[in-house]
This record gives C-alpha cells, sequence and structure tokens, in this order.
C-alpha cells in the first residue's frame, strides 16, 4: 500500500461513463491508473473505504501539483471527501 492523500475532486464532465479530476494538495505523489479512490475518514458523511473510482490518468506536470482523471463509480451528488490507496 503506498501513501495516503488527500485530494480536491473537481469538474465533473458529462459524458457515458463519469469523469472527475482530483486535484492534489501535494506536489510529490505515488499515484498511477489503475489506482483505486475511495471515501476517506475525515468525511462525516461516509464510511471510510468505499470505493469512490478508479485514476484513469495522472498529469505530473501539472501546476500547482499533480492531478488525475478518475472514472466514478458512485453518485457525484454524494461525494465528501476522498482518499487514494
Amino acid at each position: 500500500r503506498r501513501h495516503t492523500r488527500y485530494p480536491l475532486v473537481t469538474g465533473v464532465q458529462t459524458c457515458a461513463l463519469p469523469i472527475s479530476q482530483l486535484q492534489f494538495l501535494d506536489k510529490d505523489v505515488e499515484v498511477q491508473p489503475g489506482d483505486v479512490v475511495v471515501t476517506s475518514s475525515a468525511s462525516s458523511l461516509f464510511p471510510p473505504g468505499l470505493i469512490v473510482g478508479v485514476i484513469q490518468s495522472v498529469d505530473q506536470q501539472a501546476v500547482p501539483a499533480p492531478q488525475a482523471l478518475v472514472q466514478l463509480v458512485a453518485p457525484v451528488q454524494a461525494l465528501d471527501w476522498v482518499q487514494v490507496r
């Protein structure tokens, strides 16, 4: 298991498969396509460990910190906090 990170979920695209963007707060992140995104224990609405989606791509060169595109498996309206593991 790699280190846990707490990115922000932003900008959902409407298409056949819901895609969202993760904006990381740290510049040094160890995420890669295929990593599973789950709800965080920081959320007061959902228990930790619920699957939110799967990372499809990572832009390590994004400024000010890396970004990733995530194929969502949960309803977008229900998201609060997530972590990547």
